[in-house]
């Protein structure tokens, strides 16, 4: 579009005035979004926190940058609902903190990107966990799936509890059968099956 002598709104309604291609309209040419400044770059931080949390995380995230000088061009805020899906933002519902900074690419501006990246995090992992002190683990099996008892051609079936999501347990299933055969070269496959009416979790041994 940019050899084009009309405007692209003009090329767009006009058969005649210009050759569009179907990219054209999405296409724009962007040198001016290239940094041009060598010795700084921008980098861009991402904090998800539960909503019950958020004002005190970002009062945290302000003394922290403040403390830091942390050059900071732009914040943003954006809402993010709870997925059920296995790699989720959030397990519950949260606030997006996405922060703009600007850093000198020396060893000061490194040092105070490694600051302000750090701090923040050990506070975002933090949000919405309680710490109990000298509460001792309650007693019970571990749950052990009998992946050793499968010949290849084998089918265990793992029954989906009834408010389990079904895209999860599948998940969760899937990365526990790689975990265990990748260590014991075996190879499993699984999917969503119903057994006695019962809806659940087929794994087939493959190799």
């Amino acid at each position: 579009m940019e050899t084009c002598t009309v405007t692209r709104a003009q090329a767009i309604g006009s058969a005649e005035a210009c050759l569009v291609s179907r990219n054209d309209p999405m296409h724009d040419s962007v040198p001016y979004l290239r940094n041009s400044l060598p010795n700084d770059t921008d980098i861009l931080h991402e904090y998800f926190i539960p909503r019950s949390q958020f004002v005190s995380f970002v009062d945290g995230m302000r003394k922290v940058l403040t403390d830091n000088k942390t050059n900071l061009l732009n914040a943003s805020v954006r809402i993010v609902h709870q997925e059920g899906n296995f790699l989720t933002y959030s397990p519950e519902p949260a606030f997006s903190l996405v922060l703009y900074i600007n850093q000198s690419t020396d060893e000061e501006g490194n040092r105070r990107m490694k600051k302000a990246t750090e701090e923040p995090s050990r506070q975002e992992a933090a949000m919405g966990f309680e710490v109990f002190k000298g509460l001792p683990m309650p007693k019970g099996p571990k749950k052990k799936y009998n992946f050793e008892d499968l010949e290849v051609g084998d089918m265990m079936f793992v029954p989906i509890a009834e408010a389990e999501d079904h895209t999860a347990a599948q998940n969760k299933m899937s990365s526990a059968a790689a975990g265990w055969g990748r260590r014991r070269d075996r190879k499993f496959a699984t999917q969503l099956v119903k057994n006695d009416g019962k809806l659940g979790i087929g794994v087939w041994r493959i190799e």
